[in-house]
C-alpha cells in the first residue's frame, strides 16, 4: 500500500513539473522549429598579394544553408593576373621569364548574423589545398617547370546585402595564410622557388550569391 502511495505521489510531482515547464516563457532551443536546409552559390572575385604584386583571383563556391544562418560547402579559386619571374634555373639553364600559376579549393563554412536585415554581418573560414607552379606559359600548366603543393586557410568577416529574395552580394575581408612551401628549390642556387610570405597576406573578396536563403 505504501509503495502505491509513493508511486502516485511521484507521478503527481512529475506532472506538476511538466506543467510548470510548459508555462515557462522565453525558453528557446537551437532546433525547436526543426532544421531548414536551403542552399546558395555563385562566382567570386578576390584580391590580394602574389610575389609583392597586386593580384586578382577568380572562382566560385556553393554551400548548404542551415536555418538561414549556418552554412557549409566548398569553393575554389585561381590566379587571374599575370605574374612573371626572372632568372629561374631549370636543369642548370637560366630562364629569363616564366609565369606563376596559383590555385586552391576546399571547405567553406560560416555564419550569417541576422539574415533578415537588409544589410547584415557574416563570418567565414576557408580551408583548402592547392598548388603553386612556374610554367613557360600563363595559359597552360602543362609546361610547368616547378610545382609545389600548398595549404591555404582564409578566416574572414564582412557584410552582406539582400538584393532580391534569391540574390545577395557580399564583401569580405580577411587574411590568407599559405603554408607547406618547403620542397622546391632552384637548381643553381639551392634557394626556395616559393616562399610563404610571397603569397600570405590580406585577402578581400566580392561574391555574387544566388539561391534559396
Amino acid at each position: 500500500m505504501k509503495k502505491t502511495q509513493l508511486l502516485l505521489t511521484a507521478l503527481l510531482l512529475i506532472g506538476a513539473c511538466a506543467h510548470a515547464q510548459e508555462k515557462e516563457e522565453g525558453m528557446r532551443y537551437l532546433l525547436e522549429d526543426g532544421i531548414q536546409i536551403t542552399g546558395f552559390g555563385g562566382p567570386t572575385v578576390s584580391f590580394g598579394q602574389v610575389e609583392n604584386e597586386f593580384a586578382v583571383f577568380s572562382g566560385g563556391g556553393g554551400a548548404m544553408l542551415i536555418n538561414h544562418q549556418f552554412y557549409i560547402g566548398g569553393f575554389g579559386e585561381g590566379l587571374a593576373t599575370r605574374h612573371k619571374r626572372n632568372n629561374v634555373s631549370v636543369d642548370g639553364d637560366e630562364l629569363k621569364e616564366v609565369h606563376t600559376n596559383f590555385g586552391y579549393g576546399g571547405l567553406w563554412t560560416g555564419y550569417i548574423h541576422q539574415p533578415n536585415n537588409l544589410l547584415h554581418l557574416r563570418t567565414s573560414v576557408k580551408i583548402a589545398a592547392g598548388a603553386l607552379t612556374l610554367a613557360d606559359s600563363f595559359e597552360t600548366m602543362y609546361d610547368e617547370l616547378y610545382h609545389d603543393v600548398v595549404f591555404v586557410a582564409i578566416p574572414s568577416a564582412g557584410v552582406e546585402i539582400n538584393i532580391l529574395p534569391w540574390f545577395r552580394v557580399s564583401l569580405d575581408a580577411g587574411y590568407r595564410h599559405v603554408g607547406g612551401l618547403e620542397k622546391t628549390v632552384d637548381d643553381n642556387t639551392g634557394l626556395r622557388i616559393f616562399n610563404s610570405n610571397d603569397y600570405t597576406g590580406l585577402h578581400t573578396q566580392i561574391s555574387l550569391l544566388f539561391g534559396a536563403f
